[in-house]
């Protein structure tokens, strides 16, 4: 892309986020740029208030947050969202299971006035892409959620290699696998 386009862009983004976009806290109209920052910080608040610890600012991730979103509507290519360097498949699926559409459907509805979500047909993808996006922020080592994860696999932490996290065993009696197992009979699939 050339110095051209990206500064014809990035004038467009910049438009893009002064837009006045409808908010229903409080039933008013307010630059999008704060719009998507209270959206971010919302959704940090209710992430830390379930056991985890970002490893960001709130403003960093909400910049973040907002060129995703506009690199999107734009239909721009765009990087995957980033991943977590430090989960492990049963972190990440841990996550993805304390924020079901149960979980998170009290925060889904509470934004779902904003015109972001009530403009855009795929809302409810678009508030799961939150939720996704979030994660390649959060400090899985210090997020007390980690120690659950842990202690359901049976991982180990060994001072002998720098802390890495080693599984020592299955346990028979796993209570996220009972549950998953339990949902999975109920829905007749996995989530």
């Amino acid at each position: 892309m050339s110095t051209y386009n990206r500064r014809v862009l990035e004038t467009q983004f910049r438009s893009w986020l002064d837009e006045q976009t409808y908010i229903s806290k409080g039933h008013e109209y307010a630059p999008r740029k704060y719009v998507l920052y209270w959206f971010v910080e919302d959704l940090c608040d209710f992430i830390k208030s379930n056991g985890y610890v970002f490893r960001a600012q709130v403003k960093d991730i909400a910049q973040d947050w907002a060129r995703a979103l506009f690199r999107a509507q734009m239909n721009l290519k765009s990087r995957p969202f980033e991943l977590n360097p430090d989960h492990s498949f049963e972190d990440y699926d841990w996550y993805c299971h304390r924020f079901d559409y149960q979980a998170i459907e009290p925060f889904y509805l509470k934004w779902s006035e904003t015109d972001d979500f009530t403009l855009n047909p795929s809302s409810w993808r678009l508030l799961h892409s939150a939720f996704d996006f979030a994660w390649g922020y959060i400090n899985i080592k210090a997020s007390s959620e980690t120690q659950k994860v842990d202690e359901m696999v049976e991982y180990s932490e060994s001072d002998d290699d720098g802390g890495t996290r080693h599984r020592t065993g299955r346990n028979p009696a796993d209570p996220y696998l009972e549950d998953q197992a339990n949902a999975a009979s109920k829905y007749n699939r996995w989530d």
